[in-house]
């Protein structure tokens, strides 16, 4: 499940971070040019996440980090099924349609 806490920068502010364990995530990766562009679907399972704000740093089970942004076309995740966070499902399906 999560874990939520508030931070401290550098710079004074205070932001929140939550940190999630085990989760599954959906992203899109474009290739091509800009007429002829194809989608390419991806799927890791047991990934951690940590979320500070609205960004999103996604750790892979082979120790790879990438950063998306929530609320995002072509990005969710899901912790332990159905259950996931405010984010876009990919082309119009809901979570639990993807898990099926």
């Amino acid at each position: 499940m999560a874990n939520t806490r508030w931070m401290t920068l550098p710079n004074g502010r205070k932001v929140k971070e939550q940190r999630f364990e085990d989760c599954e995530v959906f992203w899109v990766t474009y290739t091509g040019d800009r007429l002829h562009r194809k989608a390419h679907h991806h799927t890791a399972k047991g990934c951690r996440i940590v979320i500070r704000n609205t960004t999103a740093t996604i750790t892979m089970p082979d120790g790879t980090t990438m950063k998306k942004l929530l609320g995002r076309s072509g990005f969710s995740f899901a912790v332990k099924g159905p259950s996931c966070l405010p984010s876009t499902p990919r082309h119009g399906q809901s979570l639990e349609a993807q898990h099926q």
